[in-house]
């Protein structure tokens, strides 16, 4: 059998027509592609920087806070007014004037207690050798400058407390501004949509924000189909292999935050696969086909529909690449490699920093972390070439094993490793302890 990638290669970008599910016609045309080596093969930052180039980012919207939680921020946001925008308790205890707290032989006088902020208003200017019970995240009362915590002080008879430490001013005290201050800049766009962020905006009065939403991900499984179905049903073997490919991208798609869903595809027959990309180009955002073999008519759809990009690019595994802009909206299509090892390399370096376009997340391209070897290691010189690795920390440096072989790593190996190791294109020996650029899943 004959891996269906390779019926992509010598194959180049051009114009097509783009037919979309209003049955519209629109011209798509792709710019040219970048320079091949001598092998007609692409550099992977080229190849990177040409998908980019052929997308923009999702429009932005306006979004209720609970629901931007892990989306990527549109705009700057500046505080209107400080907030807190007045003194708060940082523990329970008692507000007092630190001057007071200087004399360990004098009592304080408790004249007030704080019990909730919504029924108890703040009490007057605090006098002189005078406290005020509060809890925590309760305002204190006017004139007050620390607070006592409970453990640092001995209640009397008398409706006093002795003082156990000396406090000084702003002691347990969470001050004005100190979350946010008024007309500054406290999220910037790129930045994602945490939960302490959401805390932080709702504190600032704010009830939505300008995000933009996950990127929709449709992962088409055409690993069920055998190249031999169409004449005969007598070769099954190694389904179950290829079917890992489209599992493993659309774990990786949620890890990356994206709204997946995976779908099983039965069938080549070209008016099926017609009515398929126009049902997914109604609710996709991106479009991801993985296939074993028999796909040339996968191939021939994808041209059919929109612009089409077919490929080799300098790295192993995955070197054969196939995409495609298709309907109205030039929604991406990505055709990976059959192999899970190679289609997960394409995914890390090709499909993921163009999801992260779509979203507005920054940077597109993932910077790798430094690392270094463990062992000795071969590659291909002029071919950028990854493998996967099991990490650990040593001596403050990240140390990295290779899992398997590189070219020939298995789904075992995958299920052991945490990242891929990229071994440098200009070299063929790497030594033990050299360092590598490090991809974590």
């Amino acid at each position: 059998m004959v891996d269906g990638m390779a019926l992509f290669a010598n194959q180049s970008a051009g114009d097509t027509t783009d037919f979309g599910s209003t049955g519209a016609v629109t011209p798509i045309t792709l710019p040219p592609p970048p320079p091949t080596d001598a092998a007609g093969r692409r550099a992977v930052i080229d190849h990177s920087d040409y998908l980019l180039e052929l997308v923009e980012p999702q429009p932005e919207f306006g979004i209720k806070l609970f629901d931007a939680l892990g989306l990527t921020l549109c705009e700057s946001i500046r505080g209107d007014g400080n907030v807190p925008d007045t003194d708060l308790a940082e523990v329970d205890g008692y507000a007092v004037r630190a001057v007071d707290t200087e004399y360990a032989d004098e009592d304080l006088q408790v004249v007030g207690k704080l019990v909730t902020l919504s029924v108890v208003p703040r009490t007057p200017v605090l006098q002189k050798g005078t406290a005020v019970r509060v809890a925590t995240g309760e305002p204190l009362p006017l004139g007050a400058d620390a607070v006592v915590p409970l453990a640092e002080t001995e209640e009397r008879v008398n409706d006093s407390i002795a003082l156990l430490q000396v406090k000084h001013s702003g002691d347990w005290v969470r001050g004005v501004g100190a979350d946010v201050t008024d007309r500054e800049i406290f999220a910037h766009p790129g930045e994602e949509i945490t939960g302490t962020l959401l805390g932080v905006l709702s504190a600032a009065g704010f009830d939505r924000v300008l995000a933009r939403p996950a990127a929709r991900v449709a992962v088409l499984s055409f690993d069920g189909i055998n190249e031999l179905d169409v004449v005969a049903d007598s070769d099954r073997r190694g389904r179950h292999l290829r079917s890992a490919c489209s599992f493993l991208i659309s774990s990786a798609l949620r890890a990356d935050k994206a709204t997946v869903w995976r779908t099983d595809v039965t069938t080549f027959e070209p008016a099926d696969m017609r009515e398929l990309f126009d049902s997914e180009l109604v609710r996709s955002d991106i479009i991801i086909a993985t296939s074993a073999i028999g796909i040339a008519a996968l191939r021939d759809e994808m041209s059919r529909v929109g612009a089409a990009d077919f490929c080799q690019v300098a790295m192993e595994p995955g070197s054969d690449q196939a995409f495609a802009l298709i309907g109205e909206r030039k929604v991406p299509v990505f055709l990976l490699p059959a192999d899970p090892m190679a289609a997960l390399c394409s995914y890390l370096l090709f499909v993921r920093p163009v999801l992260r376009k779509l979203m507005g997340v920054l940077p597109h391209r993932l910077q790798p972390q430094l690392g270094f070897t463990t062992a000795d290691m071969h590659s291909e010189a002029g071919v950028f070439e990854l493998c996967p690795v099991k990490l650990r920390q040593a001596g403050g440096r990240l140390l990295a094993t290779q899992c398997g072989r590189s070219r020939l790593a298995t789904l075992a190996d995958l299920a052991q490793a945490d990242a891929m190791m990229a071994l440098p294109e200009d070299k063929t020996e790497i030594a033990a302890g050299e360092p590598v650029q490090i991809w974590q899943f």
